[in-house]
């Protein structure tokens, strides 16, 4: 019996970008007020699918920044740096790269 680990939480473009679902990100994407639950569950996809990204790759940025003039993306890296440095399963021997929210693109490089 071979057992095989599937992600479903992302999909991956190529080999440095993946993406969450763009039809899940139109309510944050279109500015709607991050109360209303659309635009909630779409920033908690978008979270899920980053942080299913980094466990996948078995990596643990070593920074996390975003564009100064994007409060989403603000607030995207402040809550996936809040959630890795909670979560022990982020623990991985090394420490590398650095994640990058603009907008609501994100880059690990």
């Amino acid at each position: 019996m071979k057992v095989q680990e599937i992600y479903a939480d992302f999909l991956a473009i190529n080999e440095d970008t993946f993406s969450a679902g763009a039809g899940d990100l139109i309510p944050i994407s279109r500015g709607m007020a991050s109360t209303s639950p659309l635009a909630v569950e779409a920033f908690e996809r978008s979270i899920s699918a980053t942080l299913a990204a980094l466990l996948a790759l078995k990596r643990r940025p070593s920074q996390i920044r975003y564009a100064a003039g994007s409060s989403l993306a603000r607030r995207s890296a402040m809550e996936v740096n809040s959630r890795v440095s909670a979560d022990g399963i982020f623990d991985f021997q090394r420490r590398e790269g650095k994640l990058s929210f603009v907008d609501f693109l994100v880059f690990f490089c």
